[in-house]
């Protein structure tokens, strides 16, 4: 429902933000697309791979709360 009410009434995002969340949730988009879709096993994230994404999550989250963010 966010991205109607984006449509409807656009909000106003910092240059700060798009410099410092995009190329970090680009390469989280780019690790999950390389973790999922590899052509051997169906398209699933193993456990490592689960905890690898959660543990950057976490990671990013902390630093996003420590810094300021």
């Amino acid at each position: 429902m966010v991205g109607v009410a984006g449509l409807i009434q656009p909000a106003a995002v910092s240059a700060d933000l798009l410099h410092r969340d995009m190329p970090i949730l680009m390469a989280f988009t780019l690790l999950l697309i390389a973790f999922g879709f590899r052509w051997r096993r169906d398209g699933r994230i193993n456990r490592l791979e689960g905890a690898i994404l959660i543990a950057l999550w976490l990671a990013y989250t902390v630093y996003l709360v420590t810094a300021g963010g």
